[in-house]
């Protein structure tokens, strides 16, 4: 029996390197992947789970959190009467781990098959063209942004994220070359209440199921810009800097409730970069904000503040390496790849227009 477990372990392993060889080196079938593979799958995980109003993504992390605490109670049970058991403890333990280890691999593979493998893809403003010679001029970026914001304030709308769900839907089947129709609940509120908003978490994609969920406490200045952003990790977008890139391209082309999203969300991007750079030239700027917009922001840092504590701190630290081993090498950080992507896209908009966004 054990010798069939390792057999099978070390088949796994097999499988898990030639998946791992197939993202990184046979860019033929990679790219079938990505534009046949993982839309055929994917829709049909939409037409599946997406008309169901909560999230089974959040049920299954639950459900694996609560096998692993019971496994692992059973295996240190005879740790813990080692007088009566001896080496039977350990090979108990033993057993357990070979088994979280070995689960483990099959789902990294499941992982990679289903979702992961966009990881290994072009950064999609490579993929648009971009210029990344160009430099951001912040000051200038700041102050265009504020002008934007101060425009759409009077035409902004608080939606319901019903409303936003049904307006980004139509957003991503107008404004890109998505290869499949989101239907029904495209992002969930989460199962975990304010606990994700305590966690820093705004938004998650479940790579498993295929769900997107959001945050009970989002501000709804943001949230437009936020669903948009995990609407772009169902559609295949890994990276988080290429899914915020992605949101604004489109939120930028939609109704004045969503621009604003986008506009106030780049905004505190963009201020954070500045401030570093000249605070008093950026003070200056941010005045010029109009009031209403300026309080808005004032319950988003608040928003933010609930996150100020350790096991924010702890979870931050353990994406940002997680993100690192996903071939994203600025961590965390490559949410602010924003700042810099939004200049160039809008600079080459002003050049040849406004282009269908591609995401594949």
């Amino acid at each position: 029996m054990a010798k069939l477990a390792l057999i099978r372990g070390l088949w796994k392993i097999m499988l898990l390197v030639l998946v791992l060889c197939f993202f990184n080196y046979w860019g033929a079938g990679f790219h079938w992947w990505i534009t046949i593979a993982y839309p055929f799958f994917q829709s049909i995980r939409c037409w599946v789970f997406d008309f169901i109003p909560f999230s089974l993504g959040d049920l299954f992390y639950i459900l694996l959190g609560l096998v692993l605490l019971v496994g692992l109670l059973v295996a240190l049970y005879p740790v813990a009467l080692i007088h009566r058991y001896k080496q039977k403890a350990f090979v108990r333990l033993g057993v357990f781990m070979f088994v979280v280890a070995s689960s483990g691999i099959s789902f990294y593979i499941y992982f990679l098959l289903s979702w992961g493998g966009h990881y290994y893809r072009e950064p999609i403003g490579k993929t648009w063209g971009l210029d990344t010679s160009l430099k951001v001029n912040l000051a200038v970026f700041e102050r265009d942004i504020i002008a934007q914001i101060n425009t759409l304030q009077p035409f902004y709308r608080s939606y319901g994220i019903d409303r936003i769900n049904e307006v980004s839907l139509k957003n991503y089947e107008a404004f890109t070359d998505c290869k499949f129709n989101f239907k029904g609940h495209a992002i969930k509120s989460s199962l975990f209440g304010s606990y994700v908003d305590k966690m820093g978490i705004e938004g998650y994609f479940n790579p498993f199921t295929g769900e997107g969920q959001i945050g009970k406490l989002v501000p709804t200045s943001i949230l437009p810009f936020v669903i948009s952003h995990e609407i772009a990790h169902k559609a295949g977008i890994a990276r988080e800097g290429d899914a915020n890139l992605v949101a604004y391209a489109i939120c930028t082309q939609s109704d004045s409730t969503f621009r604003y999203s986008a506009a106030m969300d780049l905004l505190l991007y963009v201020r954070r970069r500045f401030s570093w750079v000249d605070s008093t030239a950026e003070s200056k700027l941010f005045a010029q904000l109009n009031t209403y917009s300026r309080r808005q922001l004032d319950t988003i840092y608040k928003y933010f503040d609930l996150s100020k504590n350790a096991a924010s701190d702890a979870g931050r630290e353990m994406y940002d390496d997680y993100l690192k081993l996903q071939q994203q090498k600025e961590g965390i950080r490559s949410y602010g790849n924003i700042v810099a992507d939004a200049w160039r896209l809008e600079l080459r908009r002003k050049k040849i227009g406004v282009e269908r966004v591609k995401l594949f």
